[in-house]
């Protein structure tokens, strides 16, 4: 009877071992995965902060060429305008100057011929 005392005793120290390690296992697992968790948001957080800025440079370099590239579209356009007015206009003094050099040749030519 003494030693079925000190079995049953052991038997609940044993049995209030378990709980307790089962508890404290329970405890460390759950605080492994909050804290996996909390990591992941940080990771996740500090690639947004990165992709962000990342972004931010790109659109920045492509505004900045779509906007070079937009002023010398405008700029070949405007010239191209501005210049319509001007062909005929340049194109007669191209003719007279064709028929001036035309006239000159004729005129050198035919002098050598004479000499």
């Amino acid at each position: 009877s003494n030693l079925e005392k000190l079995f049953e005793i052991q038997r609940i120290e044993n049995k209030a071992a378990t709980t307790i390690q089962s508890i404290w296992r329970g405890v460390r697992y759950r605080n492994a995965w909050k804290n996996a968790f909390l990591t992941n948001q940080l990771v996740c957080k500090i690639q947004k902060v990165a992709r962000g800025m990342i972004v931010r440079k790109w659109v920045a370099e492509w505004y900045f060429t779509r906007i070079k590239i937009v002023t010398n579209w405008q700029a070949h356009s405007r010239k191209f305008v501005s210049n319509l007015h001007c062909r005929a206009k340049l194109h007669k003094e191209q003719l007279m100057a064709i028929k001036i050099q035309k006239t000159f040749r004729g005129f050198s030519g035919r002098n050598k011929y004479l000499r």
